[in-house]
């Protein structure tokens, strides 16, 4: 459910970034954009952009409601679509509020294929995020433990097996 508050926060910081030079897509995720939000419930949002050489996380508050902004740079997107599929079910289930040139579309596209080629990665990640949703809810999940998920991810799904932990990182390679 996205209260008042919420949709205004939405609606305020897509407005924003849908005019600033280099966005590409602005993306809802999390509880409210699965439908299952609470007057609680914190605003995701991930601006792919250009304008961005590095991904970075920024967490403020507004109107009481804590908001987690992701800067993703498009070269890191598209990398990571491409060479990391497996690192990428959560695109799947976000909700696109701005995709101009359909970039955002054609990859979601490319990615739903993947999970639907490979079942077992779907799976896995159906599993986690389960358990992930859990323990917010509980006040008990840590970033320890979703890097722990990306890293089992990695072991299990790519070629060679090793962690790179490059989705924690912007094309640089340096950890964001």
């Amino acid at each position: 459910m996205m209260t008042e508050p919420h949709a205004q926060i939405v609606e305020r910081l897509t407005g924003l970034y849908e005019c600033e030079p280099g966005t590409v897509a602005i993306l809802l995720f999390g509880s409210l954009a699965k439908g299952t939000g609470t007057p609680t419930s914190d605003v995701d949002l991930e601006v792919i952009t250009s304008a961005v050489s590095e991904w970075r996380l920024e967490k403020s508050e507004q109107e009481g409601i804590a908001v987690d902004l992701v800067l993703c740079p498009l070269g890191h997107f598209q990398d990571q679509v491409r060479t990391l599929p497996y690192l990428s079910y959560d695109y799947l289930s976000m909700r696109c509020l701005f995709d101009p040139g359909g970039l955002f579309a054609e990859e979601q596209a490319k990615l739903a294929a993947y999970f639907d080629a490979h079942p077992e990665v779907s799976a896995y990640w159906e599993s986690n995020l389960k358990t992930m949703a859990t323990q917010k809810r509980a006040g008990t999940h840590r970033m320890a433990d979703i890097v722990a998920a990306y890293d089992k991810a990695e072991r299990l799904f790519s070629e060679d097996g090793i962690v790179r932990r490059t989705f924690l990182r912007g094309p640089s390679g340096r950890q964001a």
